[in-house]
């Protein structure tokens, strides 16, 4: 671990540092040069790193807070995941290996992903170590005197959805060819289920369907640091956002195994939404595949971007919770093929052209400009109609809709709307790809 500092150390301090003096962190660029002198002696004193590294991440997180995420300075994000790096491997040092992979964790959720080489290796360095090891053992022995490691990933309530067949949307029995997919649903811009699709997953895959039940998860990344949003959906005044790991999640919000942290979460719904589990846990990643249908384009005259300008990364995301979890109708800029891995959930489509029906909120008021004002949920949950009332475009507007089933992927076009519902406990993943 040495090794790996000492070569963040010379080969990301300069570029750091210019970036720095650039931006008013002068004041960091000292802590840098100190933490470079360190290093260069040839002795380590663990403790001053571990303490310098920590100035740097308070300073650093306070520039990540100042305003709207998108418009952070990418450089606040390189100085958080360069003094994550340095904190945990100070931490590792004298022993405090769980410290060390939470400030991994948060330099991967906070940070800038050109670090992920570098913290996956630390990662997978400290826990691999013996002493890691027999720590997580000893918590798996003391989980199991208590029931904490029974297997319930779908045996909470089920929520029941009736699909109108006029609205269903289109159901494949077989996969398409990547020219048939991109001529009939990319091109036509046309929603659509392929059923089973994911089923030879090996997370889905008989026999060992290994996301079905919660040990799998528990073992692989309960000790995880995992971004959860609390709280019915992101439009209420009540949502929050927190963190936590993933183990503590589970208990919490899907097994309750135990009573929330915080009072103001009692009887709230929790979700990790969202979120690029696979960059942070490796081993998670191997049990999906990116379906082939990620490499089609579209062609710039449907308003997509020019070849040369479309992003060529494919954003993968994971969504997690228990049954009840929902998204409010929104719209994302990209292609989008939505995986269900474990559970079911309900899905509502509208044509990316219904802007006017969904009245989003305004841009100048919100950062929510791409959600609707119109509260779904309540409305399908309780058929109130006062909760339809202040949006009267909203009735006539034509839709599509279906319950997605465990091994299914749905496609939704670029910049259609859609709600999701959790009906039970329930694990989905998320390609996006294309047009930004």
């Amino acid at each position: 671990m040495d090794a790996v500092l000492a070569n963040i150390l010379a080969t990301r301090s300069s570029h750091l540092t210019n970036e720095l003096s650039n931006n008013g962190g002068t004041w960091c660029v000292s802590i840098i040069e100190k933490l470079k002198s360190y290093s260069s002696s040839g002795t380590l004193p663990w403790n001053a790193v571990s303490v310098d590294a920590n100035s740097l991440l308070k300073f650093a997180w306070e520039k990540l807070h100042l305003g709207y995420w998108k418009d952070v300075a990418m450089i606040w994000r390189e100085l958080y995941s360069f003094a994550a790096i340095c904190y945990a491997v100070a931490n590792a040092v004298e022993g405090k290996a769980n410290d060390a992979v939470r400030a991994l964790d948060m330099g991967i959720l906070m940070g800038s992903p050109t670090y992920l080489v570098e913290i996956q290796q630390l990662i997978h360095l400290i826990t691999s170590t013996e002493e890691f090891k027999l720590s997580r053992s000893k918590r798996k022995r003391e989980a199991a005197s208590t029931g904490h490691t029974k297997k319930q990933a779908t045996e909470d309530a089920v929520i029941l959805m009736q699909v109108d067949p006029k609205h269903q949307i289109p159901i494949l029995e077989s996969p398409p060819s990547l020219t048939t997919f991109f001529r009939e649903y990319m091109v036509k811009q046309r929603p659509v289920i392929i059923r089973g699709f994911v089923s030879q997953w090996p997370a889905v895959a008989e026999p060992s369907r290994k996301w079905s039940g919660l040990d799998y998860l528990r073992a692989v990344a309960g000790f995880r640091l995992v971004p959860v949003e609390v709280g019915s959906k992101y439009t209420e005044r009540e949502w929050s956002q927190t963190l936590m790991p993933l183990e503590e999640f589970i208990d919490t919000f899907i097994s309750k195994l135990q009573a929330p942290s915080k009072v103001e979460w009692i009887d709230q719904p929790g979700y990790v939404a969202q979120t690029t589990l696979f960059d942070q846990i490796p081993q998670l990643a191997k049990d999906i595949v990116v379906p082939d249908y990620t490499v089609l384009k579209h062609p710039s005259h449907l308003g997509g971007d020019s070849d040369d300008h479309q992003d060529e990364s494919v954003k993968i995301n994971a969504w997690f919770g228990p049954a009840g979890t929902v998204s409010p109708i929104h719209h994302d800029p990209y292609d989008n093929l939505f995986c269900q891995v474990v559970g079911s959930k309900y899905v509502r489509l509208y044509d990316s052209c219904l802007q006017q029906e969904m009245y989003p909120y305004s841009r100048e008021e919100s950062v929510l400009d791409n959600t609707s004002q119109v509260d779904l949920d309540t409305y399908l949950t309780s058929k109130d109609e006062t909760a339809l009332q202040p949006f009267p475009l909203f009735r006539s507007a034509g839709y599509q809709e279906a319950v997605v089933q465990e091994g299914d992927m749905l496609y939704i076009p670029p910049r259609w709307w859609h709600f999701v519902k959790s009906l039970s406990t329930s694990f989905s993943v998320s390609f996006w790809w294309g047009s930004s």
